[in-house]
């Protein structure tokens, strides 16, 4: 059992030192301007249900334990429907001002996250300062589930406290709370039941009992895991433009497969940094491929258990933050591979 406690802690551990080690590349190149732009018209709108959100009243955390027929009705058919191996699928809305997400399993919501001012919350909201919700829930450096299969302790670093602390809802749901600390605001917030919170173990954890195993993916699966979080990531990257009132992105597919590449390279040679001991600099990989651009930059990450997780983690990052949030990009490219993340922005370069 105290080997279990270790190995669980050092996993958590791992996972959080990876916030530390991502690392940001920026660089410019004057090139001819695009001639063939076939493949600069993947839009955006694409991603995005133009429909009107709901005017359900229910608050988020409310949907927790809701059964999948119902939100339906409420919501209609999602955008898109991504794996997971923690035992959900994520039922994606995307609508023109309102970003949701909602984990089933077994026809039943058992997690929902937003990053969206219009999301219900209650007497708090995305926006509100860190000193209003840590008075709301105070905020605390360990939290304790009890159930039948044992019990468990989360503990929180000061960074966690300070970052993404989570605090007791009510009967068995939780919520984890993501804060911008360049604006000491709410960022976005996820609601989850007990039970996805010991698959997915956010925080250093010490328990007597049992713990339920991740799902081990088929092949495909995986896959299809892995495309889901880049397209998630190209979702959250946008609504966070939207906020600071900046030009959406657009998809672009060649420089997707560019990120990808280069995360599938860093985990299987071993490395985490922009320029590979393969095929180089940013600017190397994207002259490979033959990708016309004015301005180019890259954003990486590793070991995050999810999109959100990674998203936020950049945009506490200064370099990573500037990245995405900079008006002078107009594409973006995601790839994912066994929990490497990347990003790649360009900035189209037609007159």
């Amino acid at each position: 059992m105290k080997v279990l406690k270790i190995l669980i802690f050092m996993m958590v551990m791992v996972s959080i030192l990876a916030f530390y080690l991502v690392e940001n590349s920026l660089l410019e190149e004057k090139l001819p301007f695009l001639k063939d732009t076939e493949d600069m018209t993947n839009s955006s709108k694409e991603h995005e249900s133009l429909t009107p959100p709901p005017t359900d009243e229910s608050l988020l955390y409310e949907w927790i334990n809701v059964d999948e027929e119902t939100l339906l009705k409420s919501f209609g058919e999602p955008k898109r429907i991504d794996v997971t191996p923690y035992g959900y699928e994520w039922y994606i809305y995307n609508f023109e001002n309102y970003y949701v997400q909602f984990g089933i399993k077994e026809d039943k919501i058992v997690t929902a996250f937003s990053n969206s001012e219009e999301a219900p919350l209650g007497d708090v909201e995305i926006g509100g300062s860190y000193e209003q919700l840590d008075d709301y829930y105070s905020f605390e450096r360990s939290e304790s589930l009890k159930e039948a299969t044992g019990t468990y302790t989360f503990e929180l670093t000061e960074g966690d406290v300070r970052r993404r602390p989570f605090s007791h809802i009510e009967n068995d749901v939780w919520g984890q709370f993501y804060f911008d600390e360049f604006e000491n605001k709410l960022s976005s917030v996820r609601y989850s039941t007990e039970d996805v919170l010991l698959v997915q173990r956010p925080y250093s954890l010490t328990y007597s009992g049992e713990l339920p195993e991740v799902e081990e993916l088929t092949h495909d699966d995986n896959r299809a895991w892995e495309e889901g979080l880049a397209q998630q990531i190209f979702d959250l990257t946008n609504h966070i433009r939207k906020h600071h009132d900046l030009n959406v992105l657009e998809w672009h597919e060649e420089t997707a497969d560019t990120a990808y590449g280069h995360s599938r390279e860093m985990s299987e040679e071993d490395y985490f940094s922009h320029t590979s001991p393969v095929t180089g600099s940013l600017g190397d990989r994207l002259d490979q491929r033959e990708i016309n651009y004015l301005l180019a930059a890259e954003n990486i990450a590793a070991n995050h258990l999810d999109s959100i997780e990674a998203v936020e983690g950049w945009m506490n990052s200064e370099g990573h933050r500037l990245n995405i949030l900079n008006e002078e990009f107009t594409h973006l490219g995601v790839g994912v591979y066994n929990q490497h993340y990347t990003q790649n922005f360009i900035t189209d370069n037609r007159p």
